[in-house]
């Protein structure tokens, strides 16, 4: 891959262009503290793979606050003086065939299916993206990072994209230097900002799921010219990670000493210049392209009944109740987690680091810090490991959250997403779901009745269907039946009570013999209408006899008694 001069639309002179490839020459930003130092460059660890395969360091939000920064004001009309001569930036741009508006990337939209865009004045298309959901959504299916991508734009551009206020649609064209080799005119196939982004990501995933299928390989070491002329020479680089590896198949070449001594501005006829505006731009914009040793980001947690029959919200729960958790973690460190050894990686409580746990069980690996193992063998950086534990719901009623992080036993805490958390909130009551309710002339259930027109002293066969939501299985039998309860008040005495009811305020047990977590029940009993005309709501509730009742129901059986 190389990077292509757009047509008409330079770099100043101060950048000083000096060579004769596409990617190989110089690039000064403005406005940059000069953060990066040479001192610190690795020809062999440009950055390592924890840091460039992580997808979810950005959000789309992320990423376009991020562009929204870069360039807060946008020249759309191109009213200021240009940069070039000829005037305002409008005059410059007509004279060359590009007349204003202009759009800057963080006002970039596409059909990523028509290709459609909101250039030149058109309109934004229908189902088009934002540069930012673009970039996004290739960095999650390659599983490349977002500030990888962003920071190759910056590099391969014209403008450069990133940063340009004023920027000709041409610049858009070929964004990230995709199918455009140093020897040939740019492929018109891969042309257009959404092909390029998807393009470069899909590549530098094929570098690291395929690495000997291309010319550096990692963990071994490879010859790098500093120049597309023979001539200037090459070193015997050991690459010590697929990402620099990858790095060198897209821009294949590394910075000489004269292109390091002047990392902001030109080296000599030798130098070359991707590669070291990848890692300054990167480390200026974003930190150090190498992560640490240990680090983790949370993908997320699915928290089930103990049976693991069902999926369970953990903000109505019961005290005694258990749950089954399952901890997905991203390693975004620089090293290989595993679950042996003498530093097996543990999931521990943190913030502050071990510290007690009401959510705590006895087949904890220690009590109540250590919930679970790294249940695979390894997981290496930029995979997803899996913590999958036994939690309790506290004994007392109340709002619980507990913070956890992997631990490398003995050696190292991770560098922990500190906004990770499970969060429980006991309320004495167990979770359930109101569904609907049937009503029939008897319990042959053949001819349904109409509850908006009842007769004094009719009887009703009603069949309550309902979820059980809780993380407890429920049961017909045993010392813990679960039962159909009056409510609103509780355990009231009802007027529509008939001598099939376990008693007046307990119309009947459940149907199914079990109803686990997540599964659909019936409660079946009958009902008298009262002598009385007039309307009747009778509350319900299911209740677990002797360890306590599902939460309070706004649904009501109702009932209008008209003759």
């Amino acid at each position: 891959m190389r990077r292509l001069l757009t047509t008409f639309k330079l770099l100043s002179l101060s950048v000083l262009l000096t060579l004769s490839t596409g990617i190989a020459y110089p690039l000064v930003l403005s406005h940059v503290a000069e953060a990066a130092s040479a001192a610190d460059w690795q020809s062999g660890n440009i950055m390592d793979d924890g840091t460039f395969y992580n997808n979810s360091d950005m959000t789309a939000d992320q990423i376009q606050s991020f562009l929204n920064g870069k360039v807060p004001v946008c020249d759309t009309q191109g009213t200021q003086t240009s940069e070039y001569g000829g005037g305002t930036r409008a005059q410059y741009g007509i004279a060359h065939g590009y007349a204003p508006p202009y759009v800057c990337l963080k006002n970039y939209y596409e059909n990523p299916t028509t290709h459609a865009n909101n250039l030149s004045g058109n309109p934004i298309p229908s189902g088009a993206l934002s540069a930012a959901q673009i970039i996004k959504n290739a960095a999650d299916t390659y599983g490349i990072s977002p500030r990888v991508l962003i920071t190759i734009i910056q590099k391969e551009s014209v403008g450069p994209l990133i940063t340009d206020t004023w920027p000709f649609p041409s610049q858009y064209t070929n964004a990230l230097g995709y199918g455009c080799p140093d020897s040939a005119p740019c492929d018109p196939s891969y042309a257009g900002f959404y092909n390029q982004v998807n393009n470069a990501a899909r590549q530098l995933q094929n570098y690291e799921n395929h690495p000997t299928n291309f010319r550096y390989q990692p963990n071994q070491n490879n010859t790098i010219q500093y120049n597309p002329n023979t001539g200037c020479g090459s070193s015997t680089v050991f690459i010590k990670s697929k990402a620099t590896a990858g790095l060198y198949d897209y821009t294949p070449y590394q910075p000489n000493q004269a292109a390091l001594n002047n990392m902001y501005g030109s080296g000599d006829s030798c130098s070359s210049y991707g590669n070291r505006n990848f890692w300054r731009i990167f480390s200026d914009w974003f930190g150090s392209p190498y992560a640490p040793a240990f680090a983790w980001e949370s993908e997320g947690v699915v928290i089930e009944d103990e049976n693991k029959n069902s999926e369970i919200p953990t903000d109505n729960m019961h005290s005694g109740e258990r749950l089954y958790a399952q901890v997905a973690a991203k390693n975004v460190g620089s090293v290989t987690w595993t679950n042996s050894g003498s530093n097996p990686i543990l999931l521990a409580t943190v913030r502050p680091n071990n510290s007690y746990t009401p959510y705590c069980d006895i087949t904890w690996v220690q009590l109540c810090d250590r919930p679970a193992t790294l249940s695979e063998a390894s997981v290496a950086p930029g995979e997803i490991g899996h913590f999958n534990f036994y939690m309790a719901v506290p004994n007392a009623i109340g709002q619980y959250r507990t913070f956890f992080a992997p631990v490398a036993e003995g050696q190292s805490w991770m560098s922990n997403d500190a906004g990770f958390n499970i969060y429980v909130n006991d309320n004495g009551s167990y979770e359930w779901q109101w569904l609907y309710f049937d009503a029939y002339t008897d319990a042959t259930k053949t001819t349904p009745v109409s509850m908006d027109h009842v007769t004094r002293g009719q009887q009703i066969y009603i069949v309550l269907h309902v979820r059980n939501r809780s993380a407890t299985v429920w049961s017909n039998s045993g010392p813990n039946p679960a039962d159909l309860g009056t409510s609103n008040p509780q355990d009231q005495m009802s007027p529509l009570c008939t001598n099939t009811w376990i008693s007046c305020n307990r119309p009947a047990v459940l149907d199914q013999s079990t109803l686990a977590p997540g599964q659909e029940g019936t409660f079946s009993f009958a009902i008298k209408a009262p002598s009385t005309l007039g309307v009747y709501r009778q509350y319900v509730r299911p209740v677990l006899e002797y360890k306590g009742w599902t939460r309070d129901d706004s649904n009501v059986i109702y009932m209008n008694v008209t003759q």
